[in-house]
């Protein structure tokens, strides 16, 4: 072994989703008091990351990465207006990552590595009618399940010159068959119905190919772009299977037609000495979500990114980098519907982003 790099990272998430509701109806269309009227969602996640490499050779180096690539929550109260629509959604996701790469020549080398990725699903809401008075009848209803898939991701880097380099990434689907379970209390509108049952759904995470440049205007000036299509299209809905009474099995469909989506940044880095550098970037982030169907599950939107961050060299084996993230939301419409139950409204959102990164180079 030649060299080691050791790469530990996490970000803290700051998001905000606030809903304008102005229609929402139960399973029957019978609208649900306090409408008009709004309600909120918050989330604090933290996002750890770990990235190793080990050049086994001039031509070879060894990778491993563990990182988070998809996820998701939202979290509304269990008696708010939108109860029949969501209260709890989430998504979490863990990849396991070897890699290796091979160098071809001095300018070009390409890369392959396997993902062995642990997802898990919640999706919470409440089954029931308005009632009178208002909430008696509603029983909370839970789904969750998981899954471990397998995939790979491949790519290339090339030199141009000493000033100017480029990548092209590709980061293949996961197809999940996420199995688990469904639970309801035995009381109130489902009386007489089992407590659980087994459940079970199948649906995809996209491919994703990116490219990316670094070119280095100067001794202290360095331009970077980047530019990521995803193949969002390929989650159209999922179905759950599921059986909580005694007959035939049943099945809810949750619709998602996503659109595939692009994202472009560009940014600039500035050495200001030997120990310092100061990194700026602004994004613009394409949501796959349609205009026609979005989900109070998923009230996302198109948004622009702005980034500032700094690096510091605390000796020739360890750096710091830091930076912080805002993202500017465009308000989107929700139009949420599933035969007679319906949820329609705007949607404010805001996010932040705090990261911090420490870099260990063992020569």
């Amino acid at each position: 072994v030649t060299g080691y790099n050791a790469v530990l990272s996490a970000v803290a998430l700051k998001a905000k989703f606030e809903l304008n509701v102005t229609t929402s109806t139960d399973v029957l269309g019978n609208p649900v008091p306090s409408v008009p009227g709004t309600v909120k969602s918050s989330d604090t996640p933290v996002i750890p990351g770990l990235h190793m490499s080990s050049q086994y050779s001039d031509d070879i180096t060894f990778g491993f990465s563990v990182v988070s690539p998809f996820g998701l929550k939202t979290d509304y109260p269990s008696d708010s207006i939108v109860r029949y629509a969501a209260t709890k959604s989430k998504l979490q996701t863990i990849n396991l990552t070897p890699s290796v790469a091979y160098k071809v020549n001095n300018e070009l080398s390409v890369g392959l590595g396997l993902d062995f990725m642990q997802s898990k699903v919640w999706l919470d809401s409440i089954a029931g009618l308005v009632g009178n008075p208002a909430g008696t009848t509603d029983v909370p209803v839970s789904i969750y399940g998981k899954d471990n898939t397998f995939s790979f991701h491949t790519g290339v880097f090339y030199k141009l010159s000493d000033r100017t380099q480029m990548g092209l990434t590709y980061h293949h689907q996961h197809s999940l068959h996420v199995k688990g379970d469904i639970s309801v209390p035995t009381n109130g509108l489902l009386a007489g119905q089992a407590a659980s049952s087994q459940a079970k759904a199948n649906t995809r995470l996209p491919a994703s190919l990116r490219y990316s440049v670094t070119h280095k205007y100067d001794d202290k000036w360095t331009m970077v772009g980047d530019l990521q299509w995803t193949k969002w299209s390929v989650l159209e809905q999922m179905v759950i299977s599921y059986n909580l009474n005694t007959g035939a099995g049943e099945t809810k469909a949750l619709r998602f037609d996503y659109k595939n989506a692009w994202r472009a940044a560009l940014g600039t880095h500035y050495k200001y000495d030997e120990v310092w550098t100061f990194k700026g970037g602004l994004a613009y982030d394409k949501s796959p979500v349609s205009s026609q169907q979005k989900s109070v599950r998923t009230p996302d939107a198109d948004r622009w990114w702005l980034a500032l961050g700094a690096k510091y060299k605390i000796n020739e084996a360890f750096t710091v980098d830091a930076g912080y993230s805002h993202l500017f939301f465009k308000n989107p419409g929700i139009i949420d519907i599933d035969g007679a139950r319906r949820v329609v409204g705007t949607a404010k959102a805001s996010a932040n982003l705090l990261g911090v990164q420490l870099t260990w180079n063992l020569v």
